[in-house]
């Protein structure tokens, strides 16, 4: 049975009761929560700050497999190009000695031979058929003796100070400018 609460008299201070000590989180009702209840809310809540980096993180990747997918394509295509490019060029080449060879018979006159004496310079003078076009330029050879000046011109003064004894080729051809 319960006994009864007294009132405090006026002038008196009232007696208050003893806190009693908390076990944990409580209900709204004020009772004391179950800890399996307290360890689903923690548990939920990480729960929802899982799924929601899982589904950040989902397309972050999607986004960059999406960006691989385009990159491994774009690189199969270079290799592709590069692969037409490296099988074109060596036929390209050939078409274009073979054209400018052509294009030297016709605008420049062969001449005999000279005779290259060391210790000085020598100028060579190009003879020309007709005149050449402004497309092409003339091309000078001089083999291991340097070209002091007229590279692209019909007059070219070559170095002959460090050549050896020998047999040496200066050729004449024209290219496009």
């Amino acid at each position: 049975m319960a006994t009864p609460r007294k009132r405090p008299t006026p002038g008196t201070p009232a007696v208050l009761a003893k806190p009693v000590p908390s076990t944990g989180p409580t209900t709204a009702a004020g009772a004391a929560k179950p800890q399996e209840l307290v360890d689903l809310q923690q548990v939920a809540a990480a729960l929802q700050a899982a799924r929601r980096l899982e589904a950040t993180k989902q397309g972050a990747v999607s986004r960059a497999e999406e960006r691989l997918d385009k990159a491994q394509q774009d690189l199969e295509a270079a290799r592709k190009a590069l692969a037409d490019a490296r099988e074109k060029v060596p036929k390209l080449e050939a078409q274009v000695d073979e054209l400018l060879d052509k294009l030297t018979d016709r605008y420049l006159e062969l001449g005999p031979g000279v005779e290259i004496f060391r210790g000085g310079t020598m100028t060579l003078k190009a003879k020309h058929k007709e005149p050449l076009p402004p497309e092409l330029k003339l091309e000078w050879d001089a083999g291991p003796m340097p070209i002091v000046s007229g590279q692209h011109t019909d007059t070219v003064v070559i170095d002959t100070s460090n050549v050896d004894e020998g047999d040496y080729e200066v050729a004449v051809s024209v290219a496009l400018v």
